[in-house]
């Protein structure tokens, strides 16, 4: 059995406002104390991210670490800026603006998708990917 997919297609247009998005969804997930690797396709979106999770909700702190620091093997959630040496975690998560597809090796795999024409183009790219390799995914418009 494969790997659940699931789309989160957002209204929202930003890129902030995806970031925000993501960590709602990574702070549900890890109260279910699931490990994340998110995959962000560049630094300055990891960076970005790096900075929501912190500032986020100090009440309910999401432990979080750049792929390679020492803390990550201990972090609920991982940054990563591709699919390059990611260990294998509960969950993989992105925004539909990268390149990477979720790795199979992982129960869960989610992309959040913005209401941008160029991202959802991508998104239909990466869900076509997945119904070829006879996963079904789900859709969900935020």
């Amino acid at each position: 059995m494969g790997p659940s997919v699931t789309f989160y297609v957002l209204q929202q247009k930003t890129e902030r406002e995806a970031i925000h998005f993501a960590c709602q969804l990574i702070e549900k997930i890890s109260k279910q104390k699931l490990r994340v690797a998110l995959v962000t396709g560049n630094d300055n979106l990891l960076n970005d991210f790096d900075k929501a999770l912190w500032a986020f909700k100090p009440q309910s702190f999401v432990t979080h670490a750049m792929q390679g620091e020492a803390t990550a093997a201990h972090s609920q959630v991982v940054l990563h800026t591709a699919n390059d040496n990611i260990a294998p975690l509960d969950v993989w998560l992105a925004l539909a603006d990268t390149d990477n597809l979720g790795l199979l090796s992982f129960s869960r795999i989610v992309h959040i998708i913005r209401n941008d024409e160029t991202v959802k183009a991508k998104a239909r790219q990466h869900y076509k990917y997945y119904k070829d390799l006879g996963v079904t995914p789900e859709t969900v418009t935020i």
